[in-house]
C-alpha cells in the first residue's frame, strides 16, 4: 500500500508509523507490556529503507538479541588479505 511504501526522513516518525501499522507487540515473543522497539530489517548501513514494511516490532530483549545476531555474523567475516610486505 502507499503507506508502507512511503520513506519516511526521520527514524521517530517511522518507528511510530511502523508501531501504528503493525501494534505494539514483539513480533517475536509476543510481549507488549511496554512500549516496544522497532529494527530496521535491512539495516539502514546496508540500503534499509525508512519504510513501514522494512520494520518489525521488537520488545526491547528480542531487539537486543537481534543485534548480538548481526555482531557475530560481522565478527564471523574474515578481514581481507593483505599482502605480505618483503622485509
Amino acid at each position: 500500500t502507499k503507506a508502507e511504501s512511503h520513506e519516511y526522513s526521520s527514524k521517530m516518525a517511522w518507528a511510530e508509523a511502523v508501531i501504528r501499522a503493525k501494534g505494539n507487540r514483539c513480533e517475536v515473543c509476543g510481549w507488549g507490556e511496554a512500549r516496544c522497539d522497532v529494527h530496521h530489517v535491512t539495516r539502514r548501513s546496508d540500503g534499509g529503507r525508512n519504510v513501514v514494511s522494512n520494520g518489525r516490532v521488537l520488545c526491547p530483549n528480542c531487539h537486543r538479541v537481534e543485534h548480538e545476531k548481526h555482531k557475530k555474523k560481522d565478527v564471523a567475516q574474515p578481514p581481507p588479505k593483505q599482502k605480505r610486505q618483503a622485509a
